[in-house]
């Protein structure tokens, strides 16, 4: 099974939210239309990347990424990472290694969009 890990994209939600249900199976689903809200509030935060995982054409894992400014270390961004989920079907299969290795790229990057150099 190849895996690619990307940046999420819209069309990407029923699939986020697909794997969600796995994370936390208790909670309600979100109604459509505030999914859409949510996912479009997430999209416009400066340091923000949601990562999907695809085998083939099959979204099969996600993480949530926030990479922050920071007074201390040397002003090195800090990098949050939550609601890590692979699908039961991929799991043990390295997906969410190669989603930490992917966030863990984001920090670099982040640093370069915060403008200091």
């Amino acid at each position: 099974m190849k895996i690619t890990v990307r940046t999420a994209v819209e069309n990407d939600l029923p699939a986020l939210l697909a794997l969600y249900r796995e994370l936390n199976p208790d909670d309600a689903p979100l109604a459509q239309g505030i999914a859409h809200d949510v996912w479009e509030e997430i999209s416009r935060q400066r340091g923000r990347t949601v990562l999907v995982a695809d085998a083939g054409d099959a979204p099969v894992g996600t993480a949530d990424c926030l990479v922050m400014p920071n007074l201390t270390r040397g002003g090195r961004a800090i990098l949050f990472v939550e609601n890590v989920v692979v699908a039961g079907t991929a799991q043990r299969r390295g997906v969410g290694r190669l989603l930490m290795d992917a966030a863990v790229r984001l920090g670099p990057v982040a640093k370069v969009n915060l403008g200091r150099g």
